[in-house]
């Protein structure tokens, strides 16, 4: 197996198993608590097109590499929006000093390293994928 198809399974397995116990936990807050569960379900429903098409992610690489790409923009932009959000409340602490500045820090390295870090290391895996197949292919 190569390491992009290894990588992207991985990846989607992540995104997909977290996003199903995340549904299930919050199923007793009502729908405000789902609707965010439901959009990480339906980026892992996303990520899967690549693997059910004929032939796999070997078939179709480029659509792979597309999505690990798209990903890791949509969730480095969480991140980005997170630590935004962060340095406008001054270190999450609210007006009168309340709050854990420390919670937000340890929520967006969780997040990053659950999350972004494993598309953007297969988008990296992609990309490399795809520039050995254009070598390896003769010139016309």
């Amino acid at each position: 197996m190569n390491p992009f198809r290894r990588s992207y399974i991985a990846s989607l397995l992540i995104l997909g198993g977290i996003s199903v116990l995340a549904t299930i936990a919050s199923l007793s807050e009502g729908l405000a608590g789902i609707v965010p569960g439901l959009g990480f379900l339906a980026l892992a429903a996303a990520a899967m097109i690549p693997i059910l098409l004929k032939g796999g992610i070997a078939e179709h690489p480029k659509l792979a590499f597309a999505i690990a790409t798209g990903l890791a923009m949509i969730f480095g932009g969480a991140v980005c929006l997170v630590f935004i959000e962060f340095v406008a409340t001054r270190g999450g602490e609210g007006p009168n000093g309340e709050g854990s500045p420390l919670a937000v820090i340890i929520a967006m390295a969780f997040f990053a390293l659950v999350f972004f870090c494993p598309w953007l290391l297969t988008a990296f895996r992609g990309f490399a994928a795809l520039r050995k197949e254009s070598n390896a292919q003769p010139q016309r």
